[in-house]
């Protein structure tokens, strides 16, 4: 069997041994963390904003519906207001032509008990009208500093999603590959040599290296191999 044989069987059978025994050497690993596609992202980004307006339009209906209902009762009783005080008039008109005193008296006064219940269902019914109305406001109000709120949000998305999108560029550019590397060598001292020398480097950082020199008129082989052990 030829040198040259010799030289790669015990290379190859070196390696194996090598990598058998030294796998529990190197117990400090750093594991890539789990990234979500920027595909994904945007998916989800979009599917939660479609239900948030879906959320926000079914609002705006509500309070629009709101609104015309209250426009309806304020129109209703500023309706109601200007027939009772019509009715007033005509009533105290009617009273002022009764003869009997006494009757009179009775009709005035049952008139005031009247007025009075009338101002407080007026009173009653303004109050209610009111706070329909700040509710109407309030929730106008919601909605746009939603709004607002939403536009800060997708501002952050979107550099959420570019500086993923760098990342993950990044990320594609340094992760390890299968090298090989061919070049020459040479030996200086104490004897001159010259020669081709090759090394394969594996994506687990494992380098296997060899190397044919002359020296002395001498074919000389060299095997070189190794392991990255990490460690803090």
């Amino acid at each position: 069997m030829s040198k040259t044989w010799i030289f790669f069987i015990g290379l190859f059978a070196g390696v194996a041994l090598f990598l058998i025994f030294s796998r529990g050497c190197n117990d400090v690993q750093d594991v890539q963390p789990k990234i979500i596609p920027v595909e994904k992202i945007v998916t989800n980004i979009v599917r939660d904003e479609a239900y948030t307006k879906h959320i926000v339009d079914s609002l705006m209906a509500i309070n629009s519906k709101v609104e015309k209902n209250y426009q309806s009762a304020q129109q209703t009783i500023d309706n109601l207001k200007s027939e009772n005080n019509q009715l007033a008039v005509e009533r105290d008109e009617a009273i002022s032509h009764v003869e009997n005193q006494q009757v009179k008296n009775d009709l005035i006064s049952s008139a005031l008990k009247m007025d009075a219940n009338n101002k407080a269902k007026d009173s009653a019914c303004s109050q209610a009208i009111n706070a329909l109305k700040t509710q109407v406001r309030l929730r106008s109000l919601v909605v746009v500093e939603k709004d607002k709120l939403l536009n800060k949000q997708r501002l952050n998305i979107d550099t959420l999603v570019s500086n993923q999108n760098a990342l993950e560029k990044y990320i594609s550019k340094i992760k390890p590959r299968n090298q090989l590397l061919i070049g020459i060598t040479t030996n200086v001292y104490p004897v001159f040599g010259y020669g081709i020398a090759s090394q394969l480097r594996l994506k687990s950082g494992v380098t296997i290296g060899g190397a044919a020199m002359v020296m002395n008129k001498q074919m000389n082989y060299q095997a070189t191999i190794l392991k990255p052990i990490s460690f803090r």
